[in-house]
């Protein structure tokens, strides 16, 4: 993933690499192999009609979910309408997204302002570097975007995964969503007219895999317990080094959620069978 932020000003250079990791992917993975790996192709929002180019074929190729870094697309936001054919084909597939972290480029958006080099490779970054580019940032700036910028009044279907980003900027997010619907009276936006609050339209999309120190009862509550996803991948920040021992973080959950973080909602999310009780 870090290829994109190195790349990302030649577009023709992003969609050959990323064209490219998706065929491996099926030939070495596959997108539905025995119908329990599920590998996810990447993609890039920087040319609308390659990106909806890419989309249709990986979604012929039995593709399950799509993969996005949280950033900017290029100079737009990812809700700008230029990209509606990509959203629109993605909600009516009834595919999600899964927002995964990964290089966002925002060490050259926000670092570089505050006297940081923005060329250092990510494992070099400085504890600032890391606050502003690796962090919350990359997540909570673009599902503002999206939200703000109507992306899921224009694709009330769409569904969208936050992947190792953790969960503790939900709350502050959902609040300040609202706070500035409301500080704007108009509610126009780059995506047209919000139809409501904004925290509610996000709810509506919005699936987090939280990290294991995260509190998932809190999380629960704010989101409900059918769109938290338990999470494994070790040894970075969102998995355990036994992934099994992620049950002991739910068992003071009541058993049906404890049976939805652990299985059914990502089963339902690749259309697949829930477990038996």
């Amino acid at each position: 993933m870090s290829v994109i932020g190195a790349i990302s000003s030649s577009v023709e250079a992003a969609y050959c690499n990323v064209v490219s990791f998706n065929r491996w992917l099926a030939e070495d993975w596959g997108f539905a192999t025995e119908n329990r790996i599920f590998g996810v192709p990447l993609m890039v929002l920087l040319d609308p009609e390659q990106s909806v180019a890419e989309l249709d074929r990986v979604l012929a190729s039995g593709a399950r979910m799509v993969l996005l870094v949280p950033r900017p697309a290029g100079t737009r936001s990812p809700a700008d309408p230029v990209f509606d054919p990509f959203w629109a084909r993605l909600s009516e597939a009834d595919v999600p997204l899964a927002l995964h972290a990964g290089d966002s480029g925002f060490q050259h958006l926000y670092a570089v302002h505050w006297g940081e080099d923005p060329n250092v490779p990510v494992h070099h970054f400085s504890p600032l570097q890391h606050f502003l580019a690796m962090s919350e940032r990359p997540i909570v700036d673009t599902l503002a975007a999206m939200t703000l910028h109507n992306l899921f009044g224009r694709f009330p279907a769409l569904k969208v995964i936050s992947i190792e980003n953790g969960s503790t900027w939900l709350p502050s997010l959902l609040k300040n969503l609202d706070k500035a619907y409301g500080a704007n009276r108009t509610h126009r936006t780059l995506g047209g007219v919000l139809p409501g609050r904004p925290s509610e339209a996000l709810r509506r999309s919005l699936y987090v895999s939280p990290f294991p120190e995260d509190d998932l009862a809190s999380l629960v509550e704010a989101l409900g317990a059918d769109r938290v996803l338990m999470g494994s991948d070790f040894p970075h920040p969102e998995g355990m080094r036994a992934p099994g021992d992620f049950a002991k973080r739910v068992a003071h959950l009541d058993p049906t959620v404890q049976r939805q973080i652990l299985h059914d909602n990502a089963a339902a999310l690749l259309g697949l069978a829930p477990a038996p009780v």
